[in-house]
C-alpha cells in the first residue's frame, strides 16, 4: 500500500490536507513540484524516511477551540521527529505515527468520547513497540486534520465535518495525501440498531453483530438467510414452501418481522434480496424499547444501500447448476455539480431451475433511492424498491418415522400443472434530518411497505397416510399485507458537569393489515413412491377470506451517559399501546383486544483496556 506525498503551492483544493510550516524538514518548495512514495508499512522503506531512533510521547492534550480542536502530543524529543501518516476510513481520520511509542502510564492508549461537537471520539492507541496510532472519528463524516511540524510538540489542528481551516499562502504549504487504504471490510465499529445513533459497538451493553456488504460479495450471498448463517444464535424458521420467506429463530425466540433502516419492515410471508442490502444488523436480546412489538430473542435489521457523492459503476453476473444465472447493476453518484443531489439505482434478475423436479425460480428487483442535501444541516432521503418473485411452492420430502421418506431428493410431491404462485413487494420511504445546531437535531422518517402474494397453488392437507399417501389442497387467491410507520426522533447532546449525554426522545406509529382470501378444496392424495402428477383443474373452491388489523402507538426515551472515558451507562424506557382487530367476514365474527406495556432497559459498560469491554444489562420486550 503506498501514500503519494504531493508537496505544492497553497491553493484551495478539496480532499485531505496537511499544512506544515516551510522550515519542516517535510520539504521544501522549489520551482516545481516535489513527488516522494512512501510505504505505510513501518517495516518497510518508509522508516527509513524518519530520523532513527522511538520517540517518546509523554501525554496527550486536547484543546477546544471555537471551531476546531488542537491535538497535542507531548514529546521527550522535539515533534519534528514524528512523521504522520494520514488516511480518511469512512468516519474515521486514521494517523499512524512510525518510530514513536507511548511513554505515558496508560500503555494501551487513552480514549476520549464526544470531546466537540462534530467529533464523538479520539483514540491514541499503540499499534507496537515503534509506532502509534491517532483515529479520530466524526459523526456524519471523516474531519480533516492540519498536522504542524517543527516545535517540541506535534500539534493536529482537527476541523469537525470535513471542513478546512483559512490558511496562510505565504508561510505554509499543503502536503495532500492520496492512496488506497488498506481497509478490513470485514471489521465494523459501529452499529445504529442498538441506539438509533452512530455508536461504537464496544459502547454498547448489549450483544450485537453486523454482516457487512463486503461479507455478502465475498461469500456471493444470494439469499438473507445465507448471510445470517454468519451469525451465531440465529437460525431460519421455516421458508414458507422453498419461497425464501419465513421468520428467523433468534436465541429460542421466533422473529417473524424484520427490521428495515430501523423501521419495522415485512411479514412472514414477504421476501427480501440481497441485491440492495448494505449491511445486516443483528441485535440480540429484548429490543422493544427502540423497536416496540419484538420476541425478546432480538431483531435483524438490514441496511439499505445509500447514494454516493462519488461516482460508482459496478456490473455483476453469477451463474451456477441447475440453469442458475443473476445479472446484477449498482449505480450511484452525484446529479449536479455542488453534489447536493445524489442517486444510487440497483437492478437485478435472477432465473434458475432446481435440483427438485418441476422447480423454477424467477426474481425481478429495482430500487432507485435518491439524497438531496438541502444545506449543511438539512438532507432529505427517498427510497424506492420494487420485487417480484414467481416460484413453485414446495414443501419438500415427509418424515417417516424420525427420518425422512426414502425417496429420490429430487421428488416433487404435488401437481405441477396446478401451480403458479407468485409474489410483488413494493417498499417506499423517505427520511428528513435536519441539524439545529451542533447538540440538537430532528429526524423524521416514513415507510410503507405493501405486499402481495397471488396464484394457484398446491400444499400439504395433513399427514402422511399409510407412511405412502400425502394429503393435498389446491388454493388460488391473494393476500395482501400492508404495514406503514412514521418515526419522528429528537436528539440533543449536553453536559452536565463532566459527564456527557445524548439523550434521544422518539414517538413512532405503525399500521398493519393483512387481507386474506384463499378459497381451495382437497385434491387426491399423491403417492409418495409413484407420484401420479395428471389430476384437473377443481371447478369448485370453498371460500375462505380473514382480515386482520393491528395500530400501535410508541413513545421512548434513551440517555447515552459517558460518565468516564472508560465508563459508560444506557438508560430507556418505552411506553407501548396497540389494538389488534381480527375480522372473519364469512361467519361474521369479529375479535377484538387492547395491549400497553412498559419496557425498560438499563446498562453499563466498563472498559478496562482500550479491546476489551465489560457489560451488565437489564431489558424487557413486549409483543
Amino acid at each position: 500500500m503506498k501514500l503519494l506525498l504531493v508537496l505544492l503551492s497553497v491553493a484551495s483544493v478539496s480532499g485531505l490536507v496537511l499544512v506544515c510550516p516551510v522550515d519542516a524538514e517535510v520539504g521544501k518548495l522549489g520551482e516545481g513540484e516535489i513527488r516522494k512514495t512512501i510505504d505505510l508499512n513501518p517495516s518497510s522503506e518508509a522508516a527509513d524516511l524518519i530520523a532513527q531512533g522511538v520517540t517518546r510521547v509523554k501525554g496527550v492534550e486536547i484543546n477546544q477551540t471555537t471551531d476546531r480542536l488542537e491535538l497535542i502530543l507531548e514529546t521527550a524529543a522535539g515533534g519534528e521527529r514524528l512523521v504522520p501518516l494520514i488516511l480518511p476510513e469512512g468516519n474515521d481520520l486514521v494517523i499512524d505515527i512510525l518510530d514513536a511509542t507511548l511513554a505515558f502510564s496508560i500503555r494501551n492508549g487513552v480514549t476520549e468520547t464526544n470531546p466537540a461537537p462534530g467529533i464523538s471520539r479520539i483514540m491514541v492507541n499503540k499499534v507496537d513497540d515503534s509506532s502509534i496510532r491517532l483515529t479520530i472519528t466524526g459523526e456524519k463524516q471523516a474531519p480533516s486534520a492540519e498536522v504542524v511540524l517543527g516545535r517540541d510538540d506535534l500539534v493536529l489542528s482537527i476541523t469537525p465535518e470535513g471542513t478546512t481551516a483559512e490558511q496562510t499562502p505565504d508561510e505554509e504549504i499543503e502536503v495532500i495525501a492520496t492512496g488506497e487504504a488498506e481497509d478490513n471490510d470485514y471489521d465494523v465499529d459501529e452499529a445504529t440498531t442498538a441506539t438509533r445513533t452512530d455508536t461504537p459497538i464496544r459502547d454498547i451493553p448489549q450483544s450485537i453483530q453486523v454482516i457487512p456488504r463486503q461479507v455478502l460479495e465475498d461469500q456471493n450471498t444470494q439469499r438473507i438467510q445465507d448471510a445470517l448463517q454468519n451469525v451465531s444464535g440465529v437460525t431460519k424458521q421455516g421458508n414458507y414452501g422453498g419461497t425464501d420467506a419465513g421468520g428467523f429463530n433468534l436465541r429460542g425466540f421466533t422473529q417473524e418481522v424484520t427490521f428495515r433502516n430501523g423501521l419495522r419492515d415485512n411479514t412472514f410471508y414477504s421476501i427480501t434480496d440481497v441485491a440492495n442490502i448494505d449491511r445486516i444488523e443483528v441485535l440480540k436480546g429484548p429490543a422493544s424499547v427502540l423497536f416496540g412489538q419484538a420476541e425478546p430473542g432480538g431483531i435483524i435489521n438490514i441496511i439499505t444501500k445509500q447514494p454516493l457523492s462519488e461516482p460508482y459503476y459496478s456490473i455483476s453476473f453469477s451463474a451456477g447448476n441447475f440453469d442458475f444465472y443473476r445479472p446484477a447493476i449498482d449505480l450511484s453518484g452525484p446529479l449536479n455539480e455542488d453534489k447536493s443531489l445524489l442517486y444510487r439505482f440497483n437492478l437485478a434478475y435472477q432465473n434458475s431451475e432446481s435440483f427438485r423436479d418441476f422447480n423454477a425460480t424467477e426474481r425481478i428487483l429495482v430500487a432507485p433511492s435518491l439524497s438531496w442535501k438541502i444545506s449543511d444541516r438539512t438532507t432529505l432521503d427517498f427510497d424506492f424498491e420494487y420485487l417480484y418473485n414467481q416460484f413453485t411452492f414446495d414443501r419438500g420430502i415427509p418424515a417417516i418415522g424420525d427420518r425422512p421418506a426414502d425417496i429420490p431428493i429430487e421428488r416433487f410431491l404435488g401437481y405441477p400443472s396446478l401451480d403458479d404462485y407468485s409474489g410483488t413487494h413494493y417498499r417506499a420511504g423517505y427520511r428528513f434530518e435536519h441539524q439545529f445546531n451542533d447538540n440538537l437535531s430532528l429526524r423524521n422518517a416514513f415507510f410503507a411497505s405493501s405486499f402481495k402474494d397471488a396464484g394457484p397453488s398446491v400444499d400439504n392437507n395433513g399427514s402422511l397416510i399409510d407412511d405412502q399417501f400425502l394429503p393435498k389442497a389446491f388454493y388460488d387467491g391473494e393476500g395482501i399485507r400492508e404495514n406503514y410507520t412514521l418515526q419522528t426522533d429528537l436528539f440533543g447532546k449536553f453536559h452536565t458537569g463532566k459527564i456527557s449525554h445524548q439523550l434521544l426522545f422518539g414517538v413512532d406509529l405503525n399500521r398493519i393489515t393483512a387481507y386474506n382470501n384463499f378459497p381451495g378444496t382437497a385434491l387426491p392424495n399423491i403417492d409418495i413412491f409413484n407420484p401420479n402428477y395428471n389430476v384437473t383443474l377443481p371447478s369448485e373452491l370453498d371460500p375462505s377470506l380473514f382480515i386482520s388489523r393491528v395500530s400501535s402507538l410508541g413513545i421512548y426515551l434513551q440517555d447515552q451517559v459517558t460518565l468516564a472515558d472508560n465508563l459508560k451507562l444506557l438508560v430507556g424506557g418505552r411506553l407501548d399501546f396497540s389494538e389488534q382487530e381480527d375480522i372473519s367476514p364469512l361467519d361474521g365474527e369479529t375479535s377484538e383486544q387492547s395491549d400497553d406495556a412498559f419496557s425498560p432497559r438499563v446498562g453499563i459498560v466498563y472498559q478496562p483496556l482500550p479491546p476489551i469491554s465489560l457489560y451488565a444489562s437489564y431489558s424487557r420486550s413486549f409483543q
